[in-house]
């Protein structure tokens, strides 16, 4: 699993809703569920999370 690009699909999916285009949310929620359950499983943070 790609912690960086599950976030890059989710921000994608936002951005699109935030353009009024119509977003799979069967797939934003199973991206979501499976970024949660890679951090709860001890799996690092995607990139642009990390702190500097």
């Amino acid at each position: 699993m790609d912690p960086d690009e599950l976030l890059r699909e989710i921000r994608e999916s936002f951005n699109q809703h935030s353009q009024c285009n119509p977003v799979d949310l069967d797939r934003l929620a199973q991206v979501w569920e499976d970024l949660d359950t890679w951090l709860v499983r001890g799996g690092f943070p995607p990139a642009p999370w990390h702190r500097s």
